[in-house]
């Protein structure tokens, strides 16, 4: 759901929208089919936890609480510039792991390999440009995929021993030729996620 708020820009009031949104790297269906296709199996052995499902699945740059629509043009040419800056790169999926203790995990996650260097240069000027327009990252950029969520408060061991047996899973590589703008809408069927601008890496896509 948009917010409609009333703020003053150049000396003058100026109406506008609030949304939830976030910066990420698209996935290719190929990998997606990969990884769901773990997630599938390790469903199975754990109906307590809330698994991701295709659309969810993407690697976040970013995140916006309440990116407001008057700071939108602005934000998008600082990301263009910053994605024709930015050659496209290499990545692929490796490895796993979770956040939170071993007897109480809180989020199980896949990581990442590849030209992890190029990724986290592009990652940090996009948090340095958006700090001008009052966007804090207060977290270390650790770049992961999100697999699954334990909201049970449940001890999950089969679960940390399956992808324990599973620590050289990867899959890819692929190619990262853009950058993504979503808009994510939180519905009580969950969140869904649309696109609302493309920035192409390298001026190429």
């Amino acid at each position: 759901m948009l917010e409609l708020i009333l703020e003053r820009r150049d000396g003058k009031l100026k109406f506008g929208f609030i949304m939830r949104a976030f910066l990420a790297i698209e996935i290719e269906e190929k990998i997606k089919e990969v990884v769901l296709k773990l997630i599938e199996e390790l469903s199975s052995k754990s109906s307590s936890i809330s698994w991701v499902k295709r659309e969810q699945i993407h690697l976040t740059l970013f995140f916006f609480e309440d990116l407001k629509e008057n700071d939108l043009d602005e934000i998008s040419r600082n990301m263009s510039k910053i994605a024709q800056e930015t050659e496209p790169f290499s990545l692929q999926i490796q490895g796993n792991g979770f956040f939170g203790r071993k007897e109480n995990p809180r989020v199980f996650w896949l990581g990442f390999d590849g030209e992890i260097g190029a990724l986290k240069l592009m990652q940090s000027k996009i948090v340095s440009s958006l700090k001008d327009f009052g966007y804090i990252e207060d977290k270390n950029f650790n770049p992961h995929l999100t697999i699954g969520r334990n909201r049970s408060g449940r001890s999950q061991d089969r679960i940390v021993s399956m992808l324990s047996d599973l620590k050289d899973f990867s899959a890819g590589p692929f190619l990262v030729k853009e950058v993504v703008l979503f808009k994510s809408e939180l519905l009580k069927s969950g969140a869904v996620h649309s696109v609302v601008k493309r920035f192409g890496l390298g001026g190429k896509y």
